[in-house]
């Protein structure tokens, strides 16, 4: 029995949304990732798992809807479950972005690391500068045997695509890579909604 795929959405905004109603259409099991406990109910109703924040007296809490900025404990810890979760994955889709700035840096060198070869992350926010780490507007990247694709480029005939679909085989990570990736084609709304999804990875320093 070929068991579904795992993915793993960072950011329950509107893309990510759009992203879990992509990935269950597929069949997959899907995670999703936000520091705002308030989108859990959204993200259930879609049939995707809510990966609830750590528990800690510090979390960060809302103010008009937004996200305020998370302890450096609070982040250090939700970097780890973040990067758990990873570990398991076979995509995982990032969807954050920030208007008038570079997107936040969500998944490090050191999460692609533990990532499973075959596994495949979708950045839609690479033409801002990426949610993930060594992530190329418009070209496929074999990371150590993890793909990276830039959002917004994935149909059929698009580099390394159909090498993706090709090693993936019946798990649907293929599909759903290329689902996500036509889902960058759109990406234009939100922003700012999509920022507060993971505001606490900010680095000002990128």
């Amino acid at each position: 029995t070929v068991q579904p795929a795992k993915v793993v959405i960072l950011g329950a905004g509107v893309a990510g949304l759009q992203a879990v109603a992509t990935a269950r259409r597929l069949g997959a099991v899907v995670y999703v990732s936000d520091i705002r406990p308030a989108v859990k109910e959204q993200v259930e109703s879609l049939g995707a798992r809510f990966i609830d924040p750590p528990e800690m007296d510090d979390k960060p809490a809302e103010s008009g809807g937004y996200a305020k900025q998370a302890s450096d404990a609070f982040l250090a810890a939700q970097r780890q479950q973040l990067s758990d979760q990873l570990a398991e994955a076979d995509v995982a889709i990032c969807t954050a972005q920030v208007p008038g700035r570079r997107a936040p840096r969500l998944i490090s060198e050191d999460m692609l690391d533990r990532m499973r070869p075959g596994a495949v992350v979708v950045d839609l926010a690479v033409a801002q500068g990426g949610n993930c780490a060594d992530t190329v507007p418009g070209r496929t990247v074999d990371r150590n045997g993890v793909k990276l694709i830039g959002g917004g480029i994935c149909s059929k005939t698009a580099p390394g695509v159909g090498a993706v679909e090709q090693d993936v085989g019946g798990t649907g990570k293929g599909s759903i890579a290329r689902e996500a990736g036509n889902l960058g084609a759109e990406f234009r709304f939100e922003a700012a909604e999509q920022a507060t999804a993971c505001a606490g990875f900010l680095d000002e320093d990128r």
